[in-house]
């Protein structure tokens, strides 16, 4: 299978480069493995494997100078800053946002602006900053840390680009900046033009598509549809990839041979086009990869270079060359995606040639493979794997390919030289994006459209890794008719997986840090119950319509959800809504939409009418999801854990908040209080209704800790030995309130906090429980 060296060298440079970060002894022991393994199976000889301990340790060594140098020159309380402009900045809502290059340092920051009027966006909107060197007033911030386990970790993410520091502009004047040119800022504006220049010309159907697969830009794409391209895997189509490249330099190769140019001549020009290619593009890995290679090719071609290297040699060298410039490239998703597609289709590349002799065949066994290959990544990253991805694949790759890009790169082309009749050429494009669009986005809402297996673990994740090789050996070995049931083994993993995940022997019970807001999950061992205690809600204030941006944050999309798939949780048995408050019901529709939810809980108060609520069970009974009225009394029983409504009570006037759903329960031989947003007057009326209601053992501080709550009588009484507060890292409120802490603190209450502990976890089992805090 592996008639190749190089590629050993490949697999030894990224063992030494995830030695060098992750510095752990499992990627060193990983390495002696292998190199043993090698040896044993005589694909190496003792002279090789010296070669390759001496490149595992070069990489080793700039891994780790890379690694020691990752940290910021720029001292935290500077104020005054010289910033060269090095992408182009964008425009959402009220903020602009830009990266820049500090000029002494030679750092790149995050830069960012509040526009202040609608006049000042207008002004701002047309400015191209690329190259610009500005002297400007601003304050450092810290991009935040991950605060939820599984969570995005926004520090990391832009660390691994090089960017340490969030800069806070006070006034944006760009009128006194000086204007620096080189090749690569001329590029750059070229890029930038041409984006412009699309959405000027272009109709609003052909817009983001043609952005994205001419220019490598997204900005102006959907976020709904970049979703439902996600679901279904085909999001790489709207990346710029090799089939893109190959595409490109055959249209360019044959215009230049109709035009008289000679086949050297022609290698030579797209020898020197490639890497301006790549630049206009935006340099993402992809690309990188697929100009890289094509460099390779052209110039063995034309130099007779590296002409007894097979393909996967290439792509090894290729790797080699990335990781050693920038060996942080390793950890982007988009390098990770498509250097194990390409690997694995030219190692497989000859099972094609000799057992697949028809082209529907072959074209199936290829498309499979590259979905196999990419599980163990797509899942430790996004938790889901889409079901429909082979079927996705077979039918949008080749009109992608075949028919999409083609037309685009002509219609870019006529749209400089008769823009009059571009919207005459542009016609039939529109009406195949737009039935192509209807499609995705009805296939990607069905369901089943994904399956949540959530994380892997190391065990499986290595299993995942393992047996792609595994099936390529059997593939060789077997009888062509026992080879079929080879198809089922990544079924036969992932369903290894499921049950793993949903029968775990494991519970737990998480308070999710959604900022200013509540959402609890309880999680009951071998899949006995899941439920969520309210979602979160971002809250929003009154703002004109120029201040709006186009794809908000919300909070139950992008954290809870996540969170949740993240622990391959895709049922929610019980959805409690405490009440009727943005800040507790706001991700609720992001849940039911997302998730399956077998039953609402809602308390039985009467409240003023609310948007949200109104919205939340509106789609409740959309999607025919039973919304209980519940009151106190109520109870469920789910082996040894009890849990009790003791609020609201009925025929009680109560206010939003003291109408909150209070749940006594009895989890892990521990007691659990959970108050909502429970007040004073509330909190009163719990103890007139229930005086034996003692010794807690966990309490969830009620209302983020306002000092409208938790009295010191409440908590005298309760006797907690643990509270926690979620609560929203500098919230406008000040929450929680001195009073609350002083009188928990009289209590020798051992206090949790969501704005300083991150999520907040108790995992338990028979054997017993432990907490757990995302920020120590």
């Amino acid at each position: 299978m592996f008639q190749t060296r190089f590629l050993y060298f490949a697999i030894s440079a990224c063992l030494g480069i995830l030695c060098s970060y992750v510095q752990s002894l499992f990627f060193y022991l990983l390495f002696i493995l292998f190199i043993v393994w090698l040896f044993l199976a005589n694909k190496i000889t003792l002279g090789l494997s010296g070669f390759l301990l001496s490149f595992f340790l070069l990489f080793l060594v700039r891994g780790s100078y890379d690694y020691q140098g990752n940290h910021s020159k720029i001292k935290e309380d500077a104020s005054s800053f010289t910033i060269t402009f090095i992408e182009p900045a964008a425009i959402d809502g009220d903020r602009w946002r830009t990266v820049g290059r500090e000029k002494q340092t030679k750092e790149k920051l995050l830069v960012s602006y509040k526009i202040d009027t609608e006049k000042e966006k207008v002004f701002l909107e047309p400015e191209q900053v690329i190259g610009k060197t500005c002297t400007i007033q601003g304050s450092l911030s810290l991009p935040t840390l991950q605060r939820n386990e599984n969570g995005f970790n926004y520090r990391q993410f832009l660390k691994n680009n090089s960017i340490y520091w969030l800069l806070w502009i006070e006034d944006l004047n760009l009128t006194n900046c000086k204007k620096e040119n080189n090749f690569l800022f001329i590029l750059k504006q070229l890029r930038e033009k041409g984006t412009i220049w699309i959405a000027e010309h272009f109709s609003e159907t052909t817009v983001p598509i043609a952005e994205a697969l001419i220019f490598g830009e997204r900005g102006m794409m959907d976020d709904n549809l970049q979703t439902a391209y996600q679901r279904l895997g085909i999001i790489h189509l709207l990346a710029i990839s090799g089939s893109h490249v190959v595409v490109l330099i055959g249209m360019l190769y044959f215009v230049m041979i109709l035009a008289g140019v000679t086949k050297e001549r022609a290698s030579t020009i797209l020898l020197f086009l490639l890497p301006v290619y790549a630049v206009l593009t935006g340099l993402s890995p992809s690309v990188v990869r697929a100009v890289l290679t094509s460099m390779v090719l052209l110039a063995k071609d034309k130099f007779r270079i590296f002409s007894a290297l097979p393909m996967i040699d290439i792509i090894s060298l290729v790797f080699c060359i990335c990781l050693f410039i920038e060996p942080r490239i390793l950890f982007s998703i988009g390098f990770m995606l498509s250097f194990i597609v390409c690997f694995f289709l030219i190692i497989s590349s000859n099972l094609i040639k000799v057992y697949h002799t028809s082209t529907v065949k072959m074209y199936f066994f290829t498309t499979f493979i590259s979905e196999y290959a990419v599980i163990p990544v797509i899942l430790y990253y996004f938790y889901e794997i889409p079901t429909l991805s082979l079927v996705a694949n077979l039918i949008f790759i080749p009109f992608y390919t075949v028919i999409v890009l083609p037309y685009l790169i002509i219609l870019y082309v006529l749209s400089f030289l008769f823009p009059q009749m571009l919207s005459f050429f542009s016609f039939p494009l529109d009406l195949v994006l737009m039935l192509s669009d209807i499609i995705v986005l009805k296939l990607a809402s069905y369901p089943l459209s994904t399956l949540v297996l959530g994380k892997p673990s190391f065990v499986f994740l290595g299993a995942y890794m393992v047996s792609l090789p595994i099936f390529f050996y059997l593939y060789e070995i077997m009888p062509k008719k026992s080879r079929n049931w080879l198809y089922s083994l990544p079924i036969l993993l992932v369903s290894l997986q499921f049950i793993n995940n949903v029968y775990s022997s494991k519970g737990e019970i998480t308070f999710i840090d959604v900022g200013q807001g509540d959402s609890i999950l309880i999680q009951l061992p071998y899949n006995k119950g899941t439920y969520l205690i309210d979602t979160g809600g971002t809250v929003t204030f009154p703002m004109e319509e120029w201040q709006k941006r186009k794809e908000p944050f919300e909070v139950g999309a992008k954290t809870v959800v996540p969170f949740l798939k993240s622990k391959g949780i895709s049922t929610i048995d019980k959805l409690i809504l405490t009440h009727g408050d943005l800040d507790h019901i706001g991700g609720s529709t992001a849940v039911m939409e997302q998730l399956n939810v077998k039953e609402i809980l809602y308390p039985n108060v009467k409240e003023e009418p609310s948007v949200e609520k109104d919205r939340v069970l509106s789609l409740a009974k959309k999607k025919k999801i039973p919304i209980r009225i519940i009151h106190a009394g109520q109870k469920w029983n789910i082996g040894k854990n009890s849990f009790f409504v003791l609020s609201p009570l009925e025929n009680e006037a109560l206010t939003k908040n003291n109408g909150s759903i209070v749940i006594y329960a009895k989890v892990a031989d521990i007691t659990w209080l959970f108050t909502g947003d429970l007040e004073k007057e509330g909190e009163q009326a719990l103890m007139l209704k229930y005086p034996l209601l003692k010794d807690i053992d966990i309490l969830k501080v009620g209302h983020h800790g306002s000092k409208t709550s938790s009295t010191s009588e409440f908590i005298e009484q309760l006797k907690p030995k643990i509270a926690i507060i979620s609560v929203g890292e500098n919230n406008r409120y000040h929450h929680p309130s001195n009073e609350v802490l002083s009188t928990l603190k009289e209590n020798k209450v051992k206090v949790f906090r969501t704005d300083e502990n991150g999520g907040i976890s108790f995992y338990f089992s028979e054997k017993g429980g432990t907490f757990h805090l995302q920020i120590p």
